[in-house]
C-alpha cells in the first residue's frame, strides 16, 4: 500500500520540477519552460549565453511555427531588461529578425539606416489596429510587443514616447465620430479598471502620474519659453532704439564731417589766395627795393665816395649826395608805415 501511495506522490513531485532548457532552441520547443527562469540560469552563468549556431537554429524554429511570436515576445522582453547591453543586445537582435521573419511586409522593419523608431513602433500598432481575426490578431499582438521591448532598449525610448507612438496609430475621423470613440475609449478604460488586478492599477497610476509630470513640464517649459521669447522680444526693442539713436547721431557726424570738409576746403582755397597775394607782393616789393638800391641810392652814395677820394675832395658834394640818399631811405620809410 505503501508502494501504491507513494507513486502518486513521486510523480507529483516530478511533475513540479520546472522544465531548465540548455539553449534557446530547447527554450522555444519546451513551451512549458519559464522563459524567466531561463534567464535567471543565463544570468547566473548557470548556461552558457547563446552562440550564433544557437541563434540562427532558433529564429528557423520560430519561422516554422508562427504561434511561437507570444514566446519571442516574452524572451524579447526579459532580454530587454538586462543590465548590460553586450548580453542583452545580441537576443534583442534575434528577436527583431524573428519579427521580420514573420510577415513579408515586415522584412525591412528597422533595417533602414536612420530608421525612426516612433515610426516603426507605429508601425506595429497599426497591423494591430487592422487585425481582424484571432490568430492575426495575436500575431500581431505579439509583434508590437516584439518591437516596443526592442526599440526601448534599443534607441533608449522613453515610455511615456512609445505610448504616444501607438495612441496615434488609433484611427480619426470627424469631430462626431472622434467624439464617440473617446466615449468608447473611456468606457473600455473604465471596463480594464474594473477588472484589474492591484498590481494592474498600481502600473496603471504609475503611467497617469508620469504623464501627468510630463504634462506639468511641458506647461513649465511653455511658460519658460514664453518669457524667454518676451525677454527677447524686449531686448530686440531696446537693440532697435538703441540702432536708432546711433543712426541719428552717425547722421549727425555725417553732416559735421561734410561741414568740415567744405571748412578745410574754404581754408585751402584762402590759404592759397593769401599765398598768391604774399608772392605777389614779395614780387613787387624785391623790385621795388631794388629800383631804390640800384636807380635812386647807389648813384648818390656812388658821387659821395667819387667826391670824397678825388684831389682836392670835394666834402660838400658829398655831404649833399648822403643828404639825398637819406631823403630816399625817409620816404620809403613813410611808405612802410603806410602799408
Amino acid at each position: 500500500m505503501m508502494d501504491q501511495n507513494s507513486e502518486p506522490f513521486a510523480g507529483s513531485t516530478q511533475a513540479s520540477e520546472p522544465i531548465r532548457p540548455s539553449t534557446l532552441t530547447a527554450l522555444l520547443g519546451q513551451k512549458e519552460a519559464k522563459v524567466g527562469a531561463f534567464f535567471d540560469d543565463l544570468t547566473q552563468l548557470k548556461l552558457a549565453w547563446p552562440g550564433q549556431s544557437d541563434l540562427d537554429a532558433g529564429l528557423e524554429v520560430v519561422k516554422a511555427d508562427p504561434s511561437l511570436l507570444g514566446r519571442v515576445a516574452e524572451i524579447a522582453r526579459n532580454a530587454s531588461e538586462i543590465e548590460h547591453s553586450r548580453l542583452s543586445q545580441p537576443i534583442l537582435d534575434w528577436c527583431a529578425d524573428a519579427l521580420r521573419a514573420s510577415s513579408a511586409d515586415l522584412a525591412e522593419w528597422m533595417r533602414i539606416a536612420g530608421s525612426d523608431p516612433h515610426g516603426q513602433l507605429r508601425q506595429l500598432a497599426i497591423k494591430l489596429q487592422s487585425a481582424k481575426e484571432k490568430p492575426d490578431k495575436a500575431a500581431a499582438e505579439a509583434r508590437l510587443a516584439i518591437g516596443m521591448s526592442v526599440l526601448m532598449r534599443k534607441f533608449a525610448l522613453a515610455p511615456e514616447d512609445a505610448l504616444r507612438a501607438v495612441a496615434s496609430s488609433l484611427e480619426k475621423g470627424g469631430d462626431k465620430l472622434e467624439a464617440q470613440k473617446k466615449s468608447e475609449e473611456r468606457a473600455r478604460l473604465g471596463k480594464v479598471l474594473r477588472r484589474a488586478g492591484a498590481g494592474q492599477l498600481t502600473n496603471l497610476a504609475i503611467v497617469v502620474r508620469l504623464l501627468d509630470e510630463k504634462v506639468v513640464d511641458a506647461h513649465q517649459k511653455m511658460r519658460d519659453a514664453q518669457t524667454a521669447r518676451q525677454e527677447l522680444y524686449d531686448k530686440n526693442l531696446k537693440l532697435k532704439g538703441d540702432l536708432d539713436v546711433a543712426s541719428a547721431k552717425i547722421g549727425d557726424l555725417a553732416a559735421e564731417r561734410d561741414q568740415l570738409r567744405d571748412d578745410i576746403a574754404k581754408l585751402r582755397a584762402e590759404i592759397q589766395g593769401v599765398k598768391g597775394d604774399a608772392d605777389h607782393g614779395e614780387i613787387e616789393l624785391k623790385a621795388r627795393y631794388r629800383t631804390l638800391l640800384l636807380r635812386r641810392l647807389r648813384p648818390y652814395l656812388s658821387d659821395a665816395a667819387e667826391a670824397l677820394q678825388i684831389e682836392p675832395p670835394y666834402p660838400d658834394v658829398a655831404s649833399e649826395r648822403v643828404k639825398l640818399a637819406l631823403s630816399e631811405i625817409a620816404k620809403e620809410q613813410e611808405w612802410l608805415d603806410r602799408s
